[in-house]
């Protein structure tokens, strides 16, 4: 379906593990945040920026645009990732690739 991203309150251990696994980004807001609580307009486009890309416990920037003001804004996210091996997991796109080029070096 083209997801690269998947940004929630939080998440169930296996729901984590299984969009790691399938190549999807887990990132998850800070405390006491959530869509409603940032106003965010679903109607427009979020932008996702990994300054210093996609680690282990690391941050996220995400831009939006707020509802009823149209207002800019962003906010840090937290990128549910636990630890290399799931880095390079997303790096290939999923255990399958990384299954694949296994087997084919």
């Amino acid at each position: 379906l083209g997801v690269k991203a998947i940004v929630t309150v939080g998440y169930d251990r296996i729901h984590r593990s299984n969009l790691v696994g399938m190549g999807v980004i887990p990132l998850q807001f800070k405390n006491g945040e959530s869509y409603d609580s940032l106003k965010i307009d679903p109607e427009k486009a979020i932008d996702l920026i990994f300054e210093k890309g996609i680690r282990a416990s690391g941050r996220a920037k995400m831009n939006f645009t707020e509802a009823g003001t149209g207002k800019p804004r962003s906010t840090e996210l937290i990128i549910r990732v636990d630890t290399p091996v799931e880095e390079e997991y997303l790096r290939i796109g999923g255990i399958l690739q990384f299954v694949l080029r296994r087997l084919v070096s």
